[in-house]
């Protein structure tokens, strides 16, 4: 999901891992050499060896950033540097008790 404001855009969603032991990382990120494009990079680590209890099962991670660009910047998605299909849904901005601002 995507909405703007400000001069800030917000960027959330989910995507599956294999297991319920991974650990997530986000980073935003305005890209210079390409002023039409919003860089989201997502690193993931899979703590199966490090975590006592684990799922063996399919798990949906959810993530959210921030990041400052004009506004018809384009998103481009990597996950663990590689770069991956993203479908965008445009939402009003919500704000922290869960009610939407507009």
């Amino acid at each position: 999901m995507h909405s703007f404001r400000d001069g800030v855009h917000r960027y959330a969603g989910e995507f599956p891992l294999p297991n319920s032991c991974y650990s997530i990382a986000v980073h935003a990120r305005y890209n210079i050499k390409d002023p039409s494009r919003v860089i989201l990079a997502l690193m993931t680590r899979d703590g199966m060896t490090d975590t006592p209890f684990c799922l063996k099962i399919s798990t949906r991670y959810k993530f959210e950033t921030l990041v400052e660009a004009p506004v018809d910047v384009i998103p481009t998605l990597l996950i663990d540097e590689m770069e991956t299909p993203i479908r965008v849904r445009e939402t009003s901005w919500p704000n922290p008790k869960k009610t939407i601002l507009n």
